[in-house]
């Protein structure tokens, strides 16, 4: 989703201009997402009793993720 802010350079912390923002929901595709809950399943399968399981943390490229915001908004003229 792509969109048209301003700043006049006051208090929003952007140097006063027109700038183009793109909004994304990026979610792991299904093969990824099960690689991490079995990692996630792993890690409490490792656990001490009584202690919490290590963080789960993988770190997946691009192509990883799809953008879950709906097609529409993948239009410049979109705006509602």
């Amino acid at each position: 989703m792509v969109r048209n802010s301003s700043s006049f350079g006051g208090n929003d912390g952007l140097p006063a201009g027109n700038y183009r923002v793109t909004a994304t929901k990026l979610i792991l595709k299904d093969k990824f997402q099960e690689r991490y809950d079995l990692q996630v399943k792993r890690a409490a399968a490792e656990a001490e009793p009584g202690e919490e399981p290590e963080e789960v943390d993988i770190e997946f490229g691009e192509n990883a993720y799809r953008n879950d915001l709906p097609e529409k908004y993948a239009q410049l003229d979109t705006t509602d």
